[in-house]
C-alpha cells in the first residue's frame, strides 16, 4: 500500500477474514497518530480513528432514525463523521462534502475505520447495509475526488461483511483491494 501511495494519501479497503488481527493492527495504525507518505516525509497526516467514541453515536443515531436509508444520506453521514473527527461541525444546510473539501485546504488526516461488523445487529439489516455499502464505495470515492487528495481513508473490514454489504459486484470490489488482504 505504501508502494501504490508514495505521494498521498491512501483509500483502501484491508479486508480480512475472521481472527487475523485485523483490528489490532487498525489500532496500531490509530495509535501511530501520524501517516506518512513514503516518498514525503513533510507530509505527515494526522490519523483520526473513527467511528470512534464520538462518532459511533452519531452513526447509530442515523441507524435508528425512521427516514430512508438511501445511498444520498448515508454518503453525507459518513462525510459528516468525518467533519466531526476533525472537530469541525457541517453548518445546517450546507454540504458536508463541501466544508470537508474547505476544511482540506489547510489540512490533512488519515481516517481510520474499523470495528463495522458491531453495527450488523443494531438495526434494520436494510439501514446497516447500506451504510457499510455507501462507505466501501462512494464516501471513498468522495475521499479521492478532493483537490490534491488531503485526507486518507483505511477500511478494516472483513471479506464476508464485504458481500454482505455489497451484494452486486463484491468481487469486483474485492479484486481492486486483493493486495491489501490481511489474511
Amino acid at each position: 500500500m505504501s508502494i501504490d501511495n508514495q505521494d498521498r494519501l491512501p483509500v483502501a479497503l484491508l479486508v480480512s477474514g475472521e481472527q487475523t488481527g485485523a483490528t489490532a493492527l487498525a489500532g496500531q495504525v490509530a495509535a501511530a497518530s501520524t501517516w506518512t507518505p513514503p516518498s514525503r516525509p513533510d507530509a505527515a497526516a494526522p490519523v483520526y480513528a473513527s467511528p470512534g467514541t464520538a462518532a459511533a453515536p452519531f452513526l447509530q443515531e442515523q441507524l435508528q432514525a425512521p427516514d430512508p436509508h438511501w445511498d444520498y444520506t448515508w454518503g453525507r453521514h459518513w462525510l459528516r463523521t468525518f467533519v466531526a473527527d476533525l472537530s469541525e461541525t457541517v453548518p445546517d444546510g450546507t454540504d458536508p462534502f463541501d466544508v470537508l473539501q474547505e476544511i482540506g485546504k489547510s489540512r490533512t488526516g488519515l481516517f481510520v475505520v474499523d470495528g463495522l461488523e458491531a453495527f450488523i445487529g443494531t438495526a434494520s439489516d436494510d439501514a446497516v447495509q447500506t451504510m457499510i455499502r455507501v462507505l466501501l464505495l462512494d464516501t471513498a470515492d468522495h475521499l479521492r475526488s478532493i483537490p490534491d487528495r488531503p485526507f486518507g481513508l483505511l477500511v478494516f473490514v472483513r471479506r464476508e461483511t464485504v458481500r454482505w454489504a455489497v451484494q452486486q459486484n463484491s468481487a469486483q470490489l474485492l479484486n481492486r483491494y486483493c493486495d491489501y488482504d490481511l489474511d
